[in-house]
């Protein structure tokens, strides 16, 4: 919603350009916007074969177990 204005305080900035923007009047009615895919790819919305699991990128990371059988 814009109609409050765009801002970091009102957690809304990551959507401008975005295509979803509208305001009160626009969600009454039902009226959504479709998103544009280069905001998509700008803000890392890819694809799932193009996504890596967090965890691929720290495998050093506390609270990970090894797999495999423990070892004594």
């Amino acid at each position: 919603m814009t109609d409050f204005g765009v801002s970091r305080a009102l957690i809304n900035e990551v959507f401008v350009d975005s295509g979803l923007e509208g305001d009160a009047v626009d969600l009454v009615e039902g009226r959504f916007g479709n998103v544009r895919p280069e905001w998509l790819h700008d803000n890392h919305f890819h694809s799932p074969a193009r996504r890596r699991s967090p965890s691929a990128s720290a495998p050093g990371r506390p609270g990970r177990r090894p797999r495999g059988p423990p070892s004594n």
